[in-house]
C-alpha cells in the first residue's frame, strides 16, 4: 500500500513532518540493530574472548534500516558517535553451532565504546546466524526481562549473520520495525478504550524471546488534537477487527489491509455517534451476571459459580464475585477477580470465619461500570467438638493392654491430636495417663506398664480447634503377675514393627513319651498310640521358648509376604501362621536372626514336649495345660474348620498357649522310634523322611491334642493345619 494514499472510508495515514529531524532520528535507530561488526581488537585478543566473562572492544556500525513512512533507507558507514545516547543497548542472539549465545551490547558515551555483555563462546563459528534487536524509548529491564510500553517501537532483524574477519567480529543486519504504528485524532482529551489488537509486552534477554497479549488500551487526545502513537499488531491476518468505546458508545470496524502491518504508520479518526461512517455504533449498556451458585460450604472456605449473561455491547474488563457479612456487597468489600472471562467463571474462597453469615454477588464491569448479579445469603460451618468410638479392648495382661477406638467425627475441623487416658480415676484425662496415636482417625495401641490385678478405666480422645472431647468409658482389669515372665523380642523391618514374647523353661529331668498298658506306670495314657513309647527319661538345658506359634503377621514382617493362607482356613495378624514348608521356616528363622542379633531355631522333640508338659512345674495334664482340652484347645468340636486367633484359650503352667490344637507345629527331629536309655538333650535320628510334628490342629479329635501324640510330614509338604514354633538359645 503506498504509504502517501488514504485508507478507504476512515484511514488517513501521515504525511511526513520534518523530514530532515526525522532522517536524523532514523540513522540512529539504524545504527544501533544494524549490521554490526567489532574492531579494536587484535585476532589474539578476539579469540580469547570465551567462557561467562564480559569483554569491551570497539563497534563499528555498517548497515540499513527502514524506517516506518519507507520512504527512507539510510546506509552508514561509520559509527557516528553524535547520534548515541550513553546507555544505549542492541541485544544479539548469535548461533554457535546447535546452541544460542545470547548477549547484548552496551554504549558508553565518554568512552565512545560499546561492551558486549554475554555467557557461552561465541567464536566456534566462522560465521553463522544471528537475530538483533533494538528497543526505541525507555524500557524496564527487569531482571533477565524487559517489559515493553506500548509506545516503545521495537526494530529487529531475525536474519542477521556474523563472521570472523581480521577486524574482528562482524556482525550483519537489516532492521525493520516489528509492528506498524498508529494514533487516533479526535477531540481534545477525549478517553476511550481501544481492543482488538495485540501489543509485545515483554522480552526476554536470556532467551532471546517476545511475548504478546491481547489489550485493552486506555486512551486520551492530546492538545494537539492526536493520541500517541502505539505499536500494536493485529492477532491474526483474519482477525483485523478495532473495536473503540467511551461514555455508552461503541464502535467496530473491519480494517483493510494492510494497516498496522510491519512498517505502516497512519493515524484513525476517533468515531462519534454524529459521524461515524464505516464503523459500526452500538449503544453501551451494563452488563449482566448470573445468581451466583454456592457449593462447597466450609468451615473457612466456600465455592462460588456464576456466569457472564450479557456484555453490555461493550468490554468486559473484570468480572469476579464481592462478598461481605453486610447485605449487597460491592466491589469496595472483599472482591476477587477471574479476571476478562467471557462466559461461565467460578473461585474458591478460603480465609473466611467460622459459623458466619456472609453475602455475595457476581460482578461483570466494562466501559460504562460495574453490574452486579442478585444477592445470595450463605453461613459457613462451625466447628464442633469431635466424635469418638467407645473403646475396644484386646488382649490383657498383667502389665498391659491392647486398644482400639475411632474418630467418628472431626467436627468440621482440623484434627491436631487423637489417642486413650487412662487412668483409676473413673473419668480420665489429659492430665493422666495419655498415650497420642497423632493426627490419625483410627486409634490402636498397646497401654504398657501397668500394675497387676488393678481395675483401670479408659477412654479415647481427640482434639481439634474447639477443644477436646472424649469417648464413652471402659473398664479393664489386668491379670495377676505371671511366675514365668516373658522375654519380648522386637522386630522391625520395611514391612511393618512387630513384638513377640519368649518364655523361659528352665532346664530339668523329665519322662518323654505315653504308654497305655498300665495305669500303675509313669505316663500312662489309655489313648497312647505305638510311637509314644517306650518312656524314657530325657535331661533338658534351659531354654526360650515362643508364647504362642508364629503369627501371620510376625511371619510378614520378616519375610516380606504372607504364605497361602485364606479366610477359609484363619487369616489375620494374630492368627498363626500355616502352609509352610519346614524349609520355609528354617528361611524365616535365617532371616530373624540377623534382623534380631539373636540365635532362633525350630525345637527338639524333647525341649517340645518338656515346655507343652509345663516344664518343672507341669501338673501332668492330658493336654496342655488342662485334662479338659476345650479349655486349652481349638480341635474339631470347637474350631469350625479353621484356625483362629493364638492365645484365646488358657495357658499351660510354664505361661505357654496353643500348644494342644490350633495348628501343629514342626519340631527339628526327623521321625523315628524312642528307645529306652535315658537321654541328655537328644536331637533324634541323623535321618529320615519326615520332620516330627506335634500338638495337634483345629481339625484333629481330642486323641490327637494329646501333649504325647506325635506324627510327621516331608520337609517339602505345606498344610493348612500345620505351622511352628520358636526356640531361642
Amino acid at each position: 500500500m503506498d504509504m502517501e494514499k488514504t485508507q478507504t472510508g476512515h484511514v488517513n495515514i501521515e504525511e511526513i513532518i520534518d523530514m530532515k529531524k526525522t532522517l536524523f532520528y532514523i540513522i540512529c535507530i539504524i545504527a544501533t540493530v544494524s549490521q554490526l561488526f567489532f574492531s579494536s581488537c587484535s585476532n589474539e585478543d578476539l579469540f580469547a574472548f570465551k567462557g561467562n566473562s564480559s569483554h569491551s572492544c570497539k563497534l563499528i556500525l555498517n548497515g540499513t534500516i527502514n524506517s516506518f513512512d519507507k520512504k527512507t533507507n539510510t546506509r552508514v558507514t561509520t559509527t557516528n558517535t553524535t547520534v548515541w545516547n550513553d546507555g544505549d543497548i542492541v541485544y544479539l542472539s548469535f548461533v554457535v553451532g546447535a546452541n544460542r549465545i545470547d548477549g547484548k551490547a552496551v554504549y558508553d558515551k565518554s568512552e565512545d565504546d560499546w561492551t558486549l555483555y554475554y555467557n557461552g563462546d561465541i567464536y566456534n563459528e566462522t560465521s553463522a546466524k544471528c537475530n538483533a534487536y533494538y528497543f526505541e524509548g525507555e524500557t524496564i529491564e527487569n531482571g533477565g526481562e524487559i517489559n515493553i510500553p506500548t509506545n516503545v517501537p521495537l526494530y529487529t532483524d531475525t536474519d542477521a549473520s556474523y563472521s570472523k574477519t581480521a577486524e574482528g567480529m562482524k556482525v550483519n543486519a537489516s532492521l525493520f520495525p516489528l509492528t506498524g504504528r498508529i494514533r487516533f485524532k479526535g477531540t481534545t482529551n477525549r478517553e476511550f478504550h481501544l481492543s482488538g489488537i495485540n501489543h509485545y509486552t515483554s522480552f526476554d534477554i536470556n532467551k532471546s524471546e517476545l511475548s504478546n497479549n491481547n489489550a485493552t488500551f486506555n486512551m486520551k487526545v492530546g492538545t494537539d488534537g492526536y493520541t500517541p502513537y502505539i505499536y500494536p499488531f493485529f492477532p491474526s491476518v483474519s482477525s483485523r477487527k478495532l473495536v473503540i468505546s467511551y461514555d455508552n458508545l461503541s464502535f467496530s470496524t473491519e480494517c483493510e489491509h494492510p494497516i498496522l502491518d510491519a512498517g505502516q504508520t497512519g493515524y484513525m479518526e476517533i468515531p462519534t455517534e454524529e459521524k461515524h461512517n464505516g464503523w459500526n455504533m452500538i449503544k453501551l449498556t451494563l452488563p449482566s451476571v448470573a445468581t451466583v451458585e454456592i457449593s462447597e460450604i466450609g468451615v473457612s472456605k466456600v465455592s462460588f459459580y456464576s456466569k457472564l449473561l450479557n456484555d453490555g455491547n461493550g468490554c468486559v474488563t473484570d468480572c469476579g464475585f464481592c462478598y461481605s457479612t453486610s447485605t449487597n456487597p460491592t466491589i469496595s468489600d472483599a472482591t476477587v477477580s477471574c479476571g476478562k472471562n467471557i462466559g461461565e467463571f467460578g473461585k474458591t474462597i478460603t480465609g473466611l470465619n467460622e459459623n458466619t453469615t456472609y453475602y455475595v454477588r457476581a460482578y461483570a464491569t466494562n466501559e460504562l461500570g460495574t453490574a452486579y448479579s442478585e444477592n445470595v445469603t450463605f453461613k459457613t460451618q462451625e466447628i464442633t467438638e469431635p466424635i469418638l468410638s467407645a473403646v475396644t479392648t484386646g488382649t490383657i495382661s498383667n502389665t498391659s493392654v491392647e486398644l482400639e477406638a475411632t474418630v467418628l467425627s472431626i467436627g468440621n475441623g482440623t484434627l491436631r491430636d487423637a489417642g486413650f487416658v487412662y487412668s483409676t480415676n473413673q473419668y480420665p484425662t489429659l492430665d493422666e495417663n495419655m498415650i497420642s496415636c497423632g493426627k490419625n482417625t483410627v486409634l490402636k495401641t498397646t497401654a504398657q506398664g501397668l500394675a497387676p490385678e488393678t481395675k483401670y478405666y479408659v477412654r479415647a480422645y481427640a482434639t481439634n480447634e474447639k477443644g477436646t472431647a472424649y469417648g464413652t468409658v471402659k473398664t479393664f482389669t489386668t491379670t495377676k503377675t505371671v511366675v514365668n515372665p516373658y522375654t519380648v523380642i522386637t522386630v522391625e523391618t520395611s514391612y511393618g514393627t512387630v513384638l513377640f514374647d519368649m518364655a523361659k523353661i528352665n532346664g530339668g529331668t523329665f519322662t518323654m513319651g505315653a504308654q497305655n498298658t498300665s495305669s500303675s506306670l509313669t505316663n500312662y495314657d489309655k489313648d497312647a498310640d505305638r510311637d509314644e513309647k517306650p518312656t524314657h527319661e530325657v535331661t533338658l538345658s534351659s531354654y526360650y521358648i515362643g508364647k504362642t506359634p508364629v503369627t501371620q503377621l510376625l511371619w510378614y514382617v520378616v519375610m516380606g509376604s504372607y504364605p497361602n493362607i485364606s479366610n477359609n482356613y484363619g487369616r489375620g495378624d494374630n492368627y498363626p501362621v500355616y502352609n509352610v514348608t519346614y524349609t520355609q521356616c528354617e528361611q524365616f528363622i535365617t532371616k530373624l536372626s540377623k534382623l534380631t542379633k539373636k540365635k532362633f531355631r525350630i525345637p527338639t522333640e524333647a525341649e517340645w514336649e518338656f515346655a507343652a508338659r509345663g516344664g518343672n512345674n507341669s501338673n501332668k495334664y492330658k493336654y496342655s495345660g488342662s485334662n479338659a482340652v476345650g479349655s486349652v484347645a481349638w480341635y474339631n468340636s470347637n474350631a469350625g474348620g479353621k484356625s483362629h486367633p493364638v492365645a484365646q484359650k488358657e495357658a499351660n503352667e510354664t505361661n505357654l498357649y496353643d500348644m494342644s490344637g490350633n495348628v501343629w507345629e514342626w519340631c527339628s527331629d526327623w521321625y523315628g522310634n524312642y528307645t529306652m536309655s535315658a537321654q541328655t538333650n537328644p536331637k533324634g535320628p541323623s535321618s529320615g523322611t519326615g520332620k516330627v510334628i506335634r500338638g495337634g490342629g483345629y481339625d484333629d479329635s481330642p486323641t490327637e491334642c494329646r501333649v504325647s501324640v506325635r506324627s510327621n510330614a516331608s520337609t517339602s509338604s505345606s498344610f493348612t493345619t500345620i505351622g511352628f514354633r520358636l526356640v531361642m538359645e
